[in-house]
């Protein structure tokens, strides 16, 4: 069994949770190959992105913080309040500047992170009549799509104070948004690729598993899908040849890829930050 990094990954799940200290850690990073695992006290991560001016990735947690967790040192510092809401959902723009933030009832809320100007002027704000599902925003945080349980989808350019446009595609249960934000990938009877100026739908894919999260790679050809059983599966637009799964947690909610495409970011409700080598 040496080299068998699924039984190593199998064993130390069996390992009861008060009895893991930094040898665990350590094992597990090798097993699953991370290269970082951080837990953030218990919070949930509502959203994740790596920022590209420091070593480090920067969390939203559900208790309506942001949180900077060094790449370097594994250490993790408290930042600024995210645009308050109860009982919101949240997005994290992939250079990790821009957040939104989201109500079931449809109250939509943007502003940057690094903006040092409080009150109504430094967040812009929505409202649809739509029961909202999730929410996800492009790299450079121009783009910001909203998933309503209706299946409904609508783009937002968080540059102005524009209406939203609906997304011609029904039934999505989630999405991403390409770097550049020219392109978005929805879950919906498979894995619809729509052109954002034109609103059409480019190309379909047919995806395994039961897919809950959705990242772009650096380029925008190239998708990595998340599954509730934990596996990573990588689709290549051009081919349409979808990787073998890649067994990596135990149902990561939320996915962010770093600007160079090498490393890959994945949270959720059990407040672990964990950093994939994409190498």
């Amino acid at each position: 069994d040496r080299g068998n990094t699924d039984l190593a990954a199998t064993l130390l799940d069996q390992c009861p949770p008060e009895l893991r200290s930094w040898e665990w850690d350590y094992l597990d990073r090798k097993a699953r190959g991370w290269t970082w695992r951080v837990a953030l006290g218990g919070q949930a991560v509502r959203a994740a992105a790596f920022d590209p001016g420091l070593n480090a990735v920067r969390c939203v947690t559900a208790d309506g913080g942001t949180r900077l967790v060094d790449l370097g040192t594994g250490e993790v510092s408290d930042e600024v309040a995210v645009p308050q809401l109860h009982g919101a959902f949240y997005a994290s723009s992939g250079n990790a500047n821009v957040i939104a933030a989201a109500t079931r009832d449809g109250q939509v809320r943007c502003r940057r992170v690094d903006d040092p100007a409080v009150g109504a002027d430094a967040t812009l704000r929505w409202t649809i009549s739509a029961t909202v599902r999730s929410l996800k925003l492009s790299h450079d945080g121009s783009r910001l799509v909203i998933i309503c349980e209706s299946g409904a989808a609508y783009q937002f350019d968080t540059t102005r104070r524009s209406e939203p446009v609906l997304l011609n595609c029904p039934g999505v249960t989630t999405a991403a948004i390409s770097h550049d934000g020219a392109t978005v990938a929805l879950l919906a009877d498979g894995l619809q690729i729509l052109d954002v100026s034109a609103n059409e739908r480019t190309a379909t894919y047919a995806v395994g598993g039961d897919v809950n999260a959705l990242v772009f790679l650096p380029g925008g050809r190239e998708i990595v899908t998340a599954s509730l059983d934990g596996d990573l599966r990588f689709i290549s637009l051009d081919s349409g040849t979808v990787s073998p799964a890649v067994s990596v947690s135990d149902g990561p909610v939320q996915l962010a890829c770093s600007a160079d495409g090498t490393a890959l970011c994945i949270t959720g409700t059990d407040g672990l930050v964990r950093v994939y080598d994409l190498n």
